[in-house]
């Protein structure tokens, strides 16, 4: 019974379908607590916005008048009278619109954010699986290395006892071997910390204990890809955002010098035993009242002054951001220059001659002209090489991905 359940748990995990990085860069957007507070604010802005756009709630308004003090009497007062009515308050329509226009402008902002968020999001997750994907690789070839290396250092050995090596060349193949076992357990611990970091981003989501190579959504320069448009990047157009939120609040001061008005319209009914001449006891009362903004100097002008105050601090926004973001962009199609010059020449100019050279090593020793040391000091040069290689890669994939990112990808 136990060996069908394993049976069976191993075919569903063949069946599931592996994860990619395209799936773990969704998953990690869906599960991300700032995305997703970022989009819940900028849907409560939007409400807001349609909120503020309504004219106040009316009141109801309760009173009596005419009621003689100090004996209250209003049984002998013939001008006592219980009123009931309806009270509106009209502010002015600049203000209801300037409210709704800040409240849409920080709801376009926001979004804007959570957008910005989810794109930095995207780009850590790109980061940690392509570093987890290059250290599978260089943990792989390190282990060749190492096993490389102890037999060399077992030939050297026995070239010792025949007295065709010295000392210090065993001395030295022992502690190339050792330095090695050192990296390995460097890289080991380093793919760790990418996968914990992987995982942090996706919970509840099993990794696969190796994580396949996932391609990236950018080419460079020259290889038939524009360069990239800051302008339409999520962290300029968020800053631009958030300088039309304050903009909005600028137009939302100058409202304020506009006059708000109301009217109350209500009855009431005289209860004195003693009519003062008019045939019914029921009176309409209205009234119209209007705001006098007079004395504006030490508030709605303050407040307008401080909402240009704000306008001026929040155009510092799209400069800073676009600086930072220039500086990023010439850093990385310089480093992504580099490096896929020295891929190709890896690739074409430095590999070829030193498997070249491994093969013509082994081709010798089959003819027993050269001992075993030299071979496998060939074949890891070969490794050598190729371990340069991967970290010219590396490098290489976090340019592209830096890329991406100034690409809004």
């Amino acid at each position: 019974m136990r060996t069908l359940s394993i049976l069976l748990l191993v075919l569903a995990a063949e069946a599931a379908p592996a994860l990619d990085l395209t799936d773990a860069e969704r998953l990690a957007i869906d599960a991300d607590p700032e995305v997703q507070a970022l989009a819940a604010h900028a849907r409560a802005a939007g409400l807001d916005a349609i909120a503020d756009a309504q004219l106040p709630d009316p009141m109801l308004a309760l009173g009596a008048t005419a009621v003689p003090l100090p004996e209250l009497d209003v049984i002998d007062e013939p001008m006592s009278q219980f009123q009931l009515g309806i009270e509106q308050r009209v502010p002015p329509r600049s203000m209801r619109s300037a409210k709704a226009r800040r409240a849409e402008s920080e709801a376009d902002a926001l979004a804007l954010q959570a957008e910005r968020r989810a794109l930095e999001v995207r780009t850590a997750v790109r980061r940690s699986w392509t570093e987890t994907v290059r250290l599978q690789q260089l943990i792989d070839l390190t282990e060749q290395r190492a096993e490389l290396l102890d037999r060399y250092a077992e030939a050297l050995d026995a070239g010792l006892q025949s007295g065709r090596v010295s000392q210090q060349d065993l001395l030295e193949g022992r502690s190339r071997a050792i330095r090695v076992q050192r990296l390995l357990a460097d890289l080991r611990a380093r793919k760790a910390e990418q996968r914990a970091a992987l995982a942090e981003r996706l919970p509840g989501t099993a990794l696969p204990a190796r994580l396949p190579h996932g391609e990236l959504p950018v080419r460079l320069p020259g290889e038939g890809t524009a360069r990239p448009d800051l302008s339409g990047h999520p962290a300029v157009r968020a800053a631009n955002a958030q300088l039309l939120t304050a903009e909005a609040g600028i137009d939302l001061a100058e409202a304020a010098f506009d006059p708000g008005w109301s009217w109350n319209v209500g009855v009431g009914r005289r209860i004195g035993d003693t009519p003062m001449g008019a045939p019914s006891e029921t009176m309409l009362n209205a009234r119209i009242a209007i705001d006098l903004p007079l004395f504006t100097e030490r508030r709605q002008s303050k407040r307008l002054e401080a909402a240009h105050e704000r306008y001026r601090a929040a155009a510092a926004g799209p400069v800073e951001v676009r600086r930072t973001l220039d500086a990023r962009l010439a850093s990385a199609l310089a480093t992504a220059e580099e490096y896929a010059a020295l891929v190709d020449v890896y690739g074409d100019e430095v590999l070829p001659p030193v498997r070249a050279a491994a093969e013509a090593a082994r081709d010798k020793y089959r003819n027993g002209s050269i001992p075993l040391e030299a071979v496998l000091a060939a074949e890891i040069e070969v490794l050598d090489v190729r371990n340069e290689r991967i970290q010219a890669e590396r490098e290489l994939d976090r340019a592209r991905i830096e890329l991406a990112y100034l690409g809004g990808l």
